[in-house]
């Protein structure tokens, strides 16, 4: 995305910036009254469901709290002088602020995730008096430095971590740190401030996919398990999931692949930056923490890195095989001694008390802790994890162990440890709350709004049958599980039902086994039925039997709760793509590549891509037509697919430099099941 003074981003863009003329922050250091800050709402809301990382936090003289205000695009200030939080202020700051850092009682730093940029706060005037341009889709923000303080931004969308001066007026960084890895998310330090961690969220799991001609010249698929029933005809030929086991790709039956696949994962988790000088640099890297990496929570006594993690298992191939079980939720323990590298020292699960084998039931449900967000470290070890699909935090005691499960609001996601006062806060971002939980008798005591929600009310009732565990088996999966954000994991699964029955869609018939499938994002589906690459599903209602299917849920939604997801789903937008000039202007490679993309006759010089894939007027990349098998020269039929997203899907290579001894940053690249690394192949 480019600087945010220079771009209007959607409607929410022209909103901030007339509430930014229109309205000024209100601050009430000293009393109530006074209006707060709102922001109204657009007749076509575009939900970008920015990821919140560290949205809460608490200035050093543990006066004041504050609180990102995602939809609203404002900072929330709370007065902790009285016995209740008090909200006193709403500061307009950028569009989709995700995280906030405090730098001292009177200077906060605010990530603006949609905006690109990072708004530094006056605390005692209550407005922004510097806005930093840091580049696509930053995350957080954390201060750090031992020889000289130093402001450290991480910017996801560019997979770098920006680092500024905070001292110095200038908005440029002083240098930009790569990180090999793909929306790297969140960061921590050590109690020096010497060391700063960078976690990858879209890391992977070491699995990548057989292509389809290869599987079929060297054996074929293994035999399904469950055993394929009886009147199915033949399924596809299809590619195949295999996971490197640290020597060799092999497929579920051990079967080694890897003289075809002439290339490595990196799996890259956690990044250390030795920040202790005047020019910080990478100075190590954990690997082999979760498939997707979140908050981080460092303990200073024990030198114990404590990372929030999914673990992904889509090397299982089958739905049956994987109904409510395909995820668990962790926290990986990392020992950070000084001057040492970082190496594991476990992982405990969030959900101890689950029984896999079993088929779940509303008291396992009650006890589980899904989708872990923030934590908090105390003094004596303890370990909150706000966990964002159940509605819960969990506290755990120092050896990982479950010592309670605090009902909260709905949707926590962050955690501010107030330990003068034996209070935790959390913010519940689907109901725009703030619980008080008193950390001694580990309960909620008092819940209150964090201003002012722009949200339609659709969206606010739909979004939790996105994120809500509790319509899964066990309580540890959701719809976000392999959507996270609404968006795309980055992995390609294979759930396909051997025991399942033939379906129909534009006069189509197509096999319940249907081979390896990379997620695909949410983002602008509604309307562009039939849906999935197949087109096998009519409309979004279609999906509803995976409540029960996939996720192994109790039922399935009613038809007034499928309305209301459907509501969230069809607010779901993408960002504006962060390749594109402002002024949508083309030069150079990107002319060329128009003219090939609409002039060039492909497949026997029969057809233009612009043919099947329409982009014209705002046109979302596909005429919604379902292409037979035998015209695409595939074992099954797939429907044109919509381009989005497309340059999120780089970071494979099959051929890579032999003496590139860090591998791949993705295992997944183009097409339906992640079989091509780039879109020339």
């Amino acid at each position: 995305m480019l600087p945010q003074p220079y771009r209007f981003k959607s409607l929410r863009l022209v909103l901030t910036a007339l509430l930014t003329f229109s309205l000024s922050a209100v601050w009430l250091g000293h009393g109530a009254g006074l209006p707060l800050a709102s922001a109204q709402v657009t007749p076509t809301f575009k939900n970008f469901e920015g990821p919140q990382v560290h949205p809460l936090a608490m200035t050093p003289d543990g006066t004041r709290l504050l609180a990102v205000n995602t939809p609203n695009a404002t900072l929330s200030v709370l007065q902790l002088t009285g016995g209740t939080p008090l909200l006193t202020a709403e500061i307009p700051v950028g569009l989709e602020p995700v995280s906030v850092a405090v730098r001292n009682n009177r200077e906060a730093w605010v990530v603006n995730w949609l905006s690109d940029s990072v708004s530094v706060v006056d605390l005692s005037t209550g407005n922004v008096t510097r806005t930093l341009d840091v580049g696509d889709e930053p995350t957080d923000v954390l201060f750090a430095g031992i020889n000289r303080e130093l402001a450290f931004v991480c910017v996801s969308g560019r997979s770098q971590v920006k680092v500024f001066d905070p001292s110095n007026a200038s908005s440029l960084p002083q240098q930009s740190i790569d990180i090999f890895g793909k929306q790297p998310r969140a960061l921590a330090r050590d109690a020096s401030g010497g060391r700063v961690f960078v976690s990858v969220f879209e890391s992977g799991n070491l699995t990548t996919v057989v292509p389809e001609a290869i599987v079929a010249a060297n054996g074929g698929l293994p035999p399904p398990n469950p055993a394929l029933a009886a009147g199915l005809p033949q399924p596809p030929v299809t590619s195949l999931i295999v996971k490197w086991n640290g020597s060799a790709w092999l497929d579920e039956t051990g079967k080694s692949w890897s003289q075809f696949l002439p290339f490595r994962l990196a799996d890259e988790d956690v990044m250390l930056i030795n920040s202790a000088g005047f020019s910080p640099a990478l100075a190590g890297v954990v690997r082999g923490i979760g498939t997707h990496n979140g908050n981080m929570a460092f303990d200073s006594a024990t030198n114990q890195l404590f990372v929030a993690n999914l673990d992904s298992t889509s090397a299982v191939r089958f739905e049956p095989n994987l109904k409510g079980r395909f995820q668990s939720n962790r926290i990986t323990v990392v020992n950070a001694l000084p001057s040492s590298t970082p190496t594991i020292a476990g992982a405990f699960d969030l959900n101890p008390h689950v029984d896999l084998a079993g088929s779940g039931s509303d008291a396992e449900r009650a006890e589980s802790l899904a989708l872990p967000a923030d934590l908090a470290r105390a003094a004596d070890g303890t370990l909150f994890v706000a966990a964002t699909s159940s509605a819960r935090v969990g506290v755990f005691d120092s050896a990982g162990a479950v010592q309670a499960r605090i009902a909260v609001g709905e949707g926590p996601t962050g955690l501010a440890l107030d330990e003068a006062r034996s209070l935790l806060y959390v913010l519940n971002r689907f109901e725009h709350t703030l619980s008080v939980v008193n950390t001694s008798s580990r309960s909620e005591v008092s819940r209150l709004s964090i201003g002012t929600n722009p949200e339609p009310q659709g969206v606010r009732d739909g979004r939790k049958f996105l994120y809500d565990a509790n319509l899964s088996a066990h309580g540890t999966v959701s719809c976000a599980s392999c959507h996270p954000g609404g968006h795309r994991d980055g992995l390609a699964w294979d759930l396909g039902d051997p025991r399942g029955t033939m379906d129909q869609a534009q006069g189509t018939s197509f096999h319940p086994m249907k081979g390896p499938m990379v997620s695909q994002s949410l983002r602008d589906i509604v309307g562009n039925a039939p849906l999935h690459w197949r087109g096998d599903r009519s409309n979004l209602a279609a999906f509803n039997a995976a409540f029960v299917s996939l996720l192994g849920g109790p039922r399935q939604l009613t038809a007034d709760e499928m309305a209301s997801f459907e509501a969230f789903v069809r607010s779901l937008a993408y960002p504006p793509n962060p390749n594109e000039p402002v002024d949508r202007s083309m030069s150079g490679a990107a002319l060329s590549g128009l003219g090939f993309f609409s002039r060039e006759k492909l497949d026997g010089g029969l057809i233009n891509c612009s043919d099947c894939h329409i982009t014209t007027n705002f046109s979302p990349g596909t005429n919604n037509l379902i292409i037979p098998a035998a015209a695409l020269k595939e074992s099954q039929a797939f429907k044109v697919p919509q381009l989005r997203g497309l340059y999120q899907k780089t970071g494979l290579n099959k051929t890579p430099n032999p003496n590139d001894a860090r591998g791949q940053i993705t295992g997944f690249g183009f097409a339906h099941d992640g079989t091509f690394d780039t879109l020339f192949n």
